[in-house]
């Protein structure tokens, strides 16, 4: 789901294919608080009241609309997130996992996804330098970079939620 505010963010929500059981709840909302802590928005959404789970990123949109681009990347990187945090999200529903070890080890494998895809960033931009197509001055080699999927839409998401986006 997306939609925009007519003030200045698009907000992009996905819901996850799963709900806390009413036993569950507690632990479900602890272990998604810390994966929150230290954000300036709270990027996983719980409900209480029903187990459901969302996660959901918000993108700027003083300067210009949301391009079809940016929409891909973000809601990629959401995505990929997603996926990684699943089975520790799934480990809390079935009591496997305390909510405080399975969120440590969420935010490791969270890390570790951002930082393959960084290297792959960097990589992909030596290629692109040597071969002519990069120009770090210009606005259009910027944006071949970031519309470029090969980048990693998951460090462009990284680098949003670092700033509070």
């Amino acid at each position: 789901m997306c939609w925009g505010t007519p003030e200045d963010a698009a907000t992009i929500i996905v819901n996850l294919p799963v709900r806390a059981t009413p036993e569950f709840r507690p632990q479900t909302g602890e272990f998604l608080h810390r994966l929150n802590f230290g954000s300036k928005r709270k990027f996983w959404e719980f409900h209480h009241n029903d187990g459901e789970i969302r996660l959901s990123a918000y993108m700027d949109t003083i300067i210009g609309h949301l391009t079809s681009g940016q929409f891909r990347g973000l809601l990629h990187c959401m995505i990929k997130t997603a996926d990684t945090v699943f089975p520790y999200l799934t480990s809390i529903l079935s009591g496997r996992m305390t909510p405080e070890f399975a969120a440590d080890q969420a935010e490791a494998a969270v890390n570790a996804l951002w930082k393959k895809d960084e290297q792959t960033k960097e990589l992909t931009q030596e290629k692109m330098a040597d071969r002519g197509e990069l120009d770090s001055t210009s606005i259009s080699g910027i944006e071949r970079v970031i519309h470029n999927p090969a980048l990693g839409a998951s460090y462009v998401c990284r680098k949003l939620f670092e700033l509070g986006c």
